[in-house]
């Protein structure tokens, strides 16, 4: 009982991480285009939450494995939230808005903490990693539903001060969790590392995480909500195009805990995974109602979170116990690069289509096509 109490504590730390890292997301592309931002330069900015992981979480991760130190990096982790949602407070403007997303991604960094602390040393990994993305995806839907309500009557700034208290409510309450504390350090060695970079079945599932988030941040985690205000949508609307991803998310993630795909093989899976991603960009733009926005969304959310969840569960399952940590840094910092390509390739083409939604969401729809292609190219037949 008190273990589960423990691990109930630290999932809650995990929602509010999540809480205070998205409540103001889905109205940010909406807000820099009321500012005159470019689109080019609005993928830029969002951009720079992956494009700061991809720097940090491989330095982050291989630390880890030496010092074994999981609650310090999670509380610094928390820190940068606090610090990158202060700061729009404080100055309005496209440097300050890049700053501020630089820090949130290197709080995102530390997300490989939280899912050793979490999952390190247990034999019932895909339950475990199916608990931990659905307090993930519960904060982010319970940050999109209070942030639509309010940003009507507050505007923007009052989220980023909601924000930053909530990422220090998390911080408090992070010496009180189990997880987290000293797991074993392990020296530091350049060729182990150089062995983990190597792996081929980490670097496979990294790089199919990485198409994962390309096709997701171009779409669902940025422009579809300016394409949903064009269409009409207000600032609740808004959240809920955003909450319609992340229910399917949540539920998908459930149902995945629950050993429903166990016997599907990895190869079958991803395909599936993908062919539903792009069946997500091949409808956004038939939907000319923000109702139809949000059952794509749906479609769009339970895809994208059964693919995550999987590659997450699948990607350290072949490297040395004392390298797990740095795996998954890697594996998170790869995915990291499609988290900064995603908004920049999304904008480049909607100003090189004179903003039209449509072309570019089925030019996405390509890199989904050819995830169903590398899924039955690079897995074997094998179950999972």
């Amino acid at each position: 009982m008190e273990n589960q109490r423990k691990d109930s504590l630290f999932l809650l730390v995990v929602t509010l991480f999540w809480f205070s890292q998205y409540i103001f997301v889905p109205f940010l592309t909406p807000h820099l285009a009321a500012l005159g931002v470019a689109a080019s330069l609005s993928g830029v900015i969002l951009g720079a939450y992956g494009f700061s992981q991809l720097v940090l979480r491989i330095p982050v991760s291989v630390s880890e494995d030496c010092l074994g130190r999981h609650r310090l990096y999670m509380a610094c982790g928390l820190a940068c939230v606090v610090a990158g949602s202060a700061l729009p407070m404080l100055v309005e403007s496209p440097l300050a808005y890049l700053c501020s997303r630089t820090l949130a991604g290197a709080g995102a960094s530390t997300w490989v903490s939280f899912t050793v602390a979490f999952t390190g040393g247990y034999p019932n990994v895909k339950q475990r990693m199916g608990r931990l993305i659905a307090a993930n995806n519960l904060g982010i839907l319970i940050s999109y539903l209070v942030g639509g309500t309010l940003v009507e009557w507050l505007g923007m700034k009052p989220l980023f001060g909601i924000s930053a208290g909530v990422a220090l409510i998390a911080l408090c309450l992070l010496p009180l969790c189990q997880k987290g504390g000293s797991a074993g350090r392990h020296p530091f060695r350049l060729a182990e590392l150089g062995r983990v970079l190597c792996n081929r079945h980490l670097l496979l599932c990294s790089l199919m995480c990485a198409l994962v988030q390309l096709i997701s941040f171009a779409t669902a985690m940025s422009f579809v909500n300016t394409y949903a205000r064009q269409r009409g949508a207000g600032g609740f609307l808004l959240s809920l195009v955003a909450v319609a991803f992340y229910v399917a998310g949540t539920a998908a993630s459930a149902v995945y805990s629950r050993g429903v795909f166990s016997r599907m093989s990895n190869r079958a899976f991803f395909a599936m995974g993908f062919g539903l991603l792009a069946l997500y960009c091949l409808a956004l733009p038939l939907c000319t109602r923000v109702w139809m926005i949000l059952l794509a969304q749906l479609l769009g959310g339970a895809s994208r979170t059964l693919l995550y969840t999987q590659l997450m569960a699948l990607c350290p399952a072949r490297v040395e116990p004392g390298q797990k940590t740095t795996a998954v840094g890697v594996f998170q910092s790869i995915y990291s690069l499609g988290m900064t390509l995603g908004p920049v390739v999304m904008g480049w083409l909607l100003d090189a289509t004179g903003s039209s939604y449509p072309t570019a969401f089925a030019c996405v729809s390509a890199f989904a096509v050819a995830g169903v292609v590398w899924s039955l190219a690079a897995w074997p037949r094998e179950k999972a």
